[in-house]
Formats: structure tokens, sequence, C-alpha cells
């Protein structure tokens, strides 16, 4: 139904618009042609949703198939940003449950256990 009315509206703006040169017709039809270029540009942005989570030390690979715009650039700038920051979060996390476990203790027990899970390779 969308497009047969899609249809008579673009032959109503070539016939009466652009032959006839109603002004109605012409603002109808630009508006019709801005939002189909915005409907084109806009569909480049998809949203991408992964279903497994990423933790510190894992990688993820996104290609593109041309050269990345500024908001593209940009976007990886904040995502580098956001995992170099968790990966030095992680690196203190473990220091410093090593230090703790150089202690004694119930204190450095728990922390040797933590830091064994740490080591453990995540699937």
């Amino acid at each position: 139904m969308g497009t047969l009315l899609g249809a008579l509206v673009r032959k109503r703006v070539l016939d009466r618009g652009v032959r006839n040169g109603s002004s109605l017709w012409l603002v109808i039809g630009a508006f019709g042609l801005l939002r189909r270029l915005y409907r084109r540009l806009g569909s480049k942005h998809e949203t991408i949703r992964l279903g497994e989570r990423l933790r510190p030390g894992d990688e993820l690979v996104v290609r593109y198939p041309g050269k990345p715009g500024r908001k593209v650039s940009k976007e990886t700038k904040l995502v580098k940003a956001r995992r170099d920051a968790a990966a030095v979060a992680f690196d203190n996390e473990r220091a410093a449950l090593a230090e703790r476990a150089a202690g004694g203790g119930r204190t450095a027990r728990k922390a040797s256990r933590a830091l064994e899970t740490l080591r453990e390779p995540r699937v």
C-alpha cells in the first residue's frame, strides 16, 4: 500500500509540479526527495549487538569496507580508551591481589585463590 501511494505522489509531482509548475507539488516533491536522501544516509549506521561480554584482554576486530569517516574514527578512539582503561583496572586489581597474597593469614589465602582464578583461561 505504501509503495502504491508513493508512486501516485511521485506521478502527481511530475505531472502537476514539474510539467505544470505548481509550487505546492514542487514543495511536496522536494520533501519526498529529502526524505529519501535522509533514509539512505541514515541506513549506513547499523546497530550491532554482541551476544557475549568482552573481558580485559579479549579482542574485537571490526573492519569497514571503506575509509572510516570522522564520526567512526572518534568512536573507535573512545572504544580504545575504554578498553585500555579496563585493562589498566584489571592489572591494578591483579597487582593488589598479588600484594595481599604476599602477606600472611586468611586474607593472603583468599587473595591467592582469587589470583588463581584470574590466571585460568576464560572461554
